[in-house]
């Protein structure tokens, strides 16, 4: 069983860590919008242990648009 809380990440919820492999970690996530509007997502985002130097990581995130966590 997973010990995942789940955890509020910008517009996201990310409530199930779905997998890890090398940099990514992957979620399913849930937003919510105007008037109680919901939506299931997958949201990836980068494991910070594989950055060496904030450098890489502001230049990882604006190439490839993933979020750091």
């Amino acid at each position: 069983m997973s010990t995942f809380k789940p955890v509020r990440f910008g517009k996201y919820l990310l409530y199930n860590k779905i997998a890890t492999g090398g940099m990514p970690e992957l979620y399913r996530a849930k937003i919510t919008g105007v008037q109680g509007f919901e939506k299931l997502a997958n949201f990836t985002g980068v494991d910070l242990r594989y950055i060496k130097n904030i450098q890489q990581a502001r230049n990882l995130e604006k190439a490839k648009g993933l979020p750091l966590n």
